[in-house]
């Protein structure tokens, strides 16, 4: 009886301690393989961050062409000078030989800049550089939210000018 006895209480402990060592088990599996996940995305995180500046290193300096339409007895010469994550510079140059009316216009109150997402963009600068009663040239400043793929800007004369340029190579879309 007594041999009985100390079987069932080896049996009992055994069993207790398998049950104890599977519970521990499953309380640390789930906390270490949060600490993976988190040392993975860590990892992820910092070849984002050096993928996301070796992006930034091969998109700076970013060099679009200068585009121009003449329309209405205004020529409109538009060329980005500045692109990066969160802000965009264009020169803008306004010439006309017949009506110094229509040179006077105000970009701030006549443009707006759309990204490849038709993101609208408001200017919030527009700093003159030269002036005469025929021409105006200034740099027009716009606060985006990203680097763009894309620039969109339109100018609403008499008409709607629209001045558009990729900033993504043609094989990488």
């Amino acid at each position: 009886m007594i041999k009985n006895k100390q079987r069932f209480t080896l049996v009992m402990l055994g069993l207790l301690a398998i049950i104890l060592l599977i519970v521990a088990y499953f309380l640390q599996t789930p906390n270490s393989s949060k600490r993976m996940q988190k040392s993975q995305s860590r990892g992820a995180d910092s070849l984002n961050s050096q993928e996301e500046g070796q992006l930034r290193e091969k998109r700076e300096p970013v060099s679009l062409p200068k585009k121009m339409t003449v329309e209405n007895e205004l020529k409109i010469e538009v060329e980005p000078v500045h692109v990066s994550d969160d802000q965009v510079q264009f020169t803008v140059a306004l010439a006309s030989y017949q009506n110094s009316d229509s040179v006077g216009m105000n970009p701030l109150e006549t443009t707006i800049l759309l990204d490849e997402e038709d993101t609208p963009y408001a200017p919030v600068q527009w700093d003159i550089s030269q002036e005469d009663e025929y021409n105006k040239v200034g740099v027009l400043t716009f606060n985006i939210s990203h680097f763009p793929k894309s620039l969109r800007l339109s100018i609403f004369e008499l008409e709607e000018r629209i001045f558009e340029w990729s900033l993504v190579a043609p094989d990488a879309e």
